[in-house]
């Protein structure tokens, strides 16, 4: 897939105001496993930004390999400092809001 193509899928993905089609959106491009996975990485993500415990305990809490949690922090070195204020704000509020 070239990238022109990603813009697209993302373009269209952020122009979807509707929850229920947004779901179907997501159903009809992603596997059940990819959706898994992506949500997987985002709990790595959360976790390794707020850096509360060391990978071998991510891991451990999360139930993956080592593997994945050392590629989500190497990812993690190439973002901006604003996407990663901005996901770690997010994951706040979202444990906030799931304790409500």
């Amino acid at each position: 897939m070239n990238n022109f193509s990603y813009r697209k899928f993302i373009k269209l993905s952020s122009m979807l105001n509707n929850s229920r089609i947004k779901d179907e959106y997501f159903d009809l491009f992603l596997t059940q496993e990819e959706r898994k996975d992506i949500g997987q990485r985002l709990e790595i993500v959360f976790e390794l930004l707020k850096g509360e415990n060391s990978q071998r305990e991510i891991a451990r809490k999360l139930g993956t390999s080592i593997a994945k949690i050392t590629r989500g922090s190497n990812c993690l070195k190439e973002v901006s400092s604003e996407l990663k204020n901005a996901i770690l704000q997010f994951s706040e509020s979202a444990n906030t809001n799931n304790q409500s």
